[in-house]
C-alpha cells in the first residue's frame, strides 16, 4: 500500500479464502477508491453468492471450453 496502487489483483484458492476476504473488508474501509480485481478458482464458479466477490469490484472467471 506504500506505493498507493490504483488496481489491486489477488488470486484465491481454497487455502486462502478467509484470509483474503479478511483482507478485501479491510482495504475497501481503508482505501475504497482501490479497484480490487479476483481471480482463481474459488472465484471462478458460484460467485454470485460469495461475500468475497461483493466486496471486489471486477471477477475473472474460467470460461466452459
Amino acid at each position: 500500500m506504500a506505493l498507493q496502487p490504483r488496481i489491486l489483483g489477488l488470486g484465491v484458492y481454497i487455502w486462502n479464502v478467509a484470509l483474503t476476504t479478511e483482507l478485501l473488508a479491510l482495504l475497501k474501509q481503508l482505501r475504497p477508491e482501490l479497484t480490487i480485481v479476483l481471480g482463481g478458482p474459488e472465484v471462478s464458479y458460484e460467485s454470485g453468492q460469495q461475500e468475497i466477490v461483493r466486496l471486489a469490484d471486477h471477477v475473472i472467471t474460467a470460461r466452459p471450453t
